[in-house]
C-alpha cells in the first residue's frame, strides 16, 4: 500500500521482500527482490509488482490503499500502539487531506 501511495522508498523493497519470505510468502520474483541491493531501486519496483502478480495479490488503487492505512492507524490508536495525537495527525494529513 505504501508503494501505491509513493510512501515506500523503493530501496527498502528488498527488506520488505525478505520479511515476506520469512512470513511464509514465496515466489521467484520475491526471492529475486530479497537478494537485490538497495542501490538496485530502479528495478526493485518492477520486481515487486511481478512478485505481487505471482502471488496472486491485487495492487490496490490509491484511494483504497489510503483508506486501508487510515483503518490501520485507527486500530493502532485503539490498541495503544500509537498516541491519539499521532494517529489523528496521520489520518487527517495522509488519509483525509489527499482525498480532497
Amino acid at each position: 500500500m505504501l508503494l501505491v501511495l509513493k510512501d515506500q522508498p523503493p530501496e527498502g523493497l528488498p527488506s520488505v521482500a525478505a520479511d515476506a519470505l520469512m512470513a511464509g510468502f514465496d515466489s521467484p520474483s520475491l526471492r529475486q527482490l530479497a537478494g537485490m541491493q538497495p542501490s538496485d531501486y530502479q528495478q526493485a519496483r518492477d520486481v515487486f509488482m511481478a512478485a505481487l502478480r505471482e502471488l496472486g495479490l491485487p495492487v490496490p488503487e490509491a484511494d483504497d490503499a489510503r483508506w486501508c492505512l487510515v483503518r490501520e492507524w485507527a486500530q493502532e490508536m485503539l490498541d495503544g500502539q500509537r498516541s491519539s495525537h499521532e494517529a489523528s495527525k496521520l489520518i487527517w494529513w495522509r488519509g483525509w487531506e489527499p482525498s480532497g
